[in-house]
């Protein structure tokens, strides 16, 4: 085989950054506070109007995020239903919460879970559902929160790539589920550098979450200055917490993003659907799938193809980025000892490949990927 040498190259991922977040960051130096603070407040707020959700915690990864979640859930002791085919965060979130994973295997069209393999797994000891919104495609939402609610379940979204998405005209992060947790790490659809968020619309849910997020303080320093005019510097610690919160400088970069959103989305969009076109013709390659009724955040295109390993060689060859989102988590070493039979993720994942997608992917760049992909199977 004859790979073609190119110092050219495509990254996989790529944040939309310019003047507009250096302006913010200025003026959160300028303000001389960057820590947990007013700019925090105001994405927080922005994120919430722009998502149709009452309450937005921000915080310092979805990391975070999910294990926040998941403490407030109390789901110590329990069991915590998810999929295997995730980032490895979703899995750790559990486990520092003190739950126990039960894998859910995944719908063979949108790598979703599935809702059908989800109510064979529950059983008594069950708490809670993750369902994970995969490359930013909703999943089955109004048939899983059916389920979680008959079983008594709670329910916290892993809306870590949904940025943007739609379950019947309601974007992720509004729906009935108890929590929602969003990422902004550099690869997703906005970026405050590194960050998370969760929303819920239960007032009683969000105060928790902003005391947790911050050592289990009754109340955070900046709002100890804004409001109290004598012993400002007085806190009580409620419960044993976490320095989880988001600062005002990632958040100001954050605000700037959400100006861009519906630009990055229209231009994402508009992307995994050509890609969708051109790359239907070819017979070794199966474009992603698109449910009725949802709207996905066109985080990432990903495709299922043969001889992934060698694609991936030579497109790497060519200049292109690749990756593999995921080698399903139950393989990790900590979690072998969780490991049970799930037929269609431990197939599905050998052919998964994920291929560049942003916001300023040039259509010439498009063009010359799916080129080359043509190429490799012409071979």
């Amino acid at each position: 085989m004859t790979q073609e040498k190119n110092a050219f190259r495509i990254p996989l991922f790529k944040p939309w950054l310019g003047n507009e977040e250096l302006e913010e960051i200025k003026s959160v130096f300028e303000s001389g506070w960057v820590g947990l603070g007013p700019k925090t407040t105001e994405f927080e707020n922005a994120l919430g109007q722009y998502l149709g959700v009452k309450n937005v915690v921000g915080t310092n990864s979805c990391t975070s995020a999910l294990h926040l979640a998941l403490e407030i859930l109390n789901v110590r002791g329990k069991e915590v239903l998810l999929p295997a085919l995730t980032f490895v965060s979703t899995a750790h979130a559990v486990i520092h919460a003190g739950g126990k994973p039960v894998w859910v295997d995944v719908e063979e069209d949108t790598l979703c879970m599935d809702p059908e393999d989800l109510n064979e797994k529950i059983t008594k000891k069950s708490a809670c559902v993750i369902p994970v919104h995969y490359a930013g495609h909703p999943c089955e939402m109004d048939t899983i929160l059916k389920i979680a609610r008959d079983n008594d379940l709670g329910v916290v979204e892993d809306a870590a790539q949904a940025m943007g998405a739609e379950y019947r005209h309601v974007k992720i992060g509004a729906l009935d589920s108890d929590l929602t947790c969003f990422s902004f790490h550099a690869t997703k659809n906005i970026t405050t550098g590194e960050g998370g968020a969760i929303t819920t619309n239960s007032e009683t849910l969000a105060r928790r979450l902003r005391k947790l997020r911050f050592l289990g303080a009754d109340r955070d320093t900046w709002t100890r200055l804004k409001e109290a005019r004598e012993r400002y510097w007085h806190f009580v610690c409620e419960s044993v917490g976490y320095k989880y919160y988001m600062n005002d400088v990632t958040a100001a970069i954050g605000i700037a993003q959400l100006r861009k959103i519906d630009k990055i989305l229209e231009r994402k969009r508009y992307l995994f659907s050509r890609y969708s076109e051109m790359l239907a013709k070819i017979p070794d390659v199966e474009i992603p799938v698109v449910r009725n009724g949802v709207l996905p955040s066109a985080y990432a295109y990903v495709i299922k193809c043969e001889n992934r390993d060698a694609l991936m060689e030579y497109l790497g060859a060519c200049g292109i980025t690749t990756g593999v989102h995921y080698m399903p988590v139950h393989m990790h070493p900590p979690y072998r000892k969780y490991r049970k039979k799930l037929p269609v993720t431990e197939e599905i994942w050998h052919k998964i490949l994920t291929i560049p997608l942003y916001y300023e992917l040039k259509d010439a760049e498009q063009d010359y990927i799916v080129e080359k992909i043509h190429e490799f199977y012409k071979k």
